[in-house]
């Protein structure tokens, strides 16, 4: 018997991650499949529109904020790792899981930074899920408060690199 190993790939179209064998995530599959029939119609074809312009605006202030990432702090980076923390979560929630109970997803994506002596502890929901020492490193946990060498995810400067929405962290291919 052969365990069931989750790939995660980029989306052929739109490049973000999914778990999905098709390489489409669930958005752009909905597109590549609705779209012709929708801008059939007047009101679909302005819509299309409206959206293209405002993407366009956006790429702008994306290419900003890459130029800002580059001189964060350590505080600002472990709040980054918990925002992503959290974002990717409830994409997991929402799309892999298929969740819809509102409040189970706000409380499970909520993410509390605690820090301490040695470690700096991120909790995901009720339980704790990552410590990160002085040196930016990312340690899974075998208990609450008790590092887990033997689970590394990188570090603060590589958290990009990975996918945290699952059980663990995986790193993206």
């Amino acid at each position: 018997m052969t365990d069931y190993v989750e790939t995660i790939v980029k989306c052929k179209i739109c490049g973000i991650d999914t778990l999905n064998d098709d390489e489409l995530c669930d958005g752009c599959w909905e597109v590549t499949h609705r779209l012709e029939d929708f801008i059939k119609t007047e009101n679909g074809r302005n819509y299309v529109e409206k959206m293209l312009a405002a993407g366009r605006a956006k790429r702008v202030l994306v290419a900003t904020e890459a130029q800002e990432q580059l001189a964060l702090t350590y505080a600002e980076k472990i709040q980054r790792l918990a925002d992503l923390i959290s974002k990717d979560t409830e994409y997991y929630l929402r799309h892999d899981v298929r969740l819809t109970c509102e409040n189970i997803i706000v409380s499970d994506t909520k993410v509390t930074i605690k820090p301490g002596s040695k470690y700096t502890k991120i909790d995901r929901g009720t339980s704790g899920k990552y410590m990160v020492d002085k040196d930016g490193n990312i340690f899974g946990i075998k208990a609450y408060g008790v590092i887990h060498r033997g689970h590394r995810y990188g570090t603060l400067d590589t958290v990009d690199q990975y996918y945290w929405g699952g059980y663990t962290a995986i790193k993206k291919s």
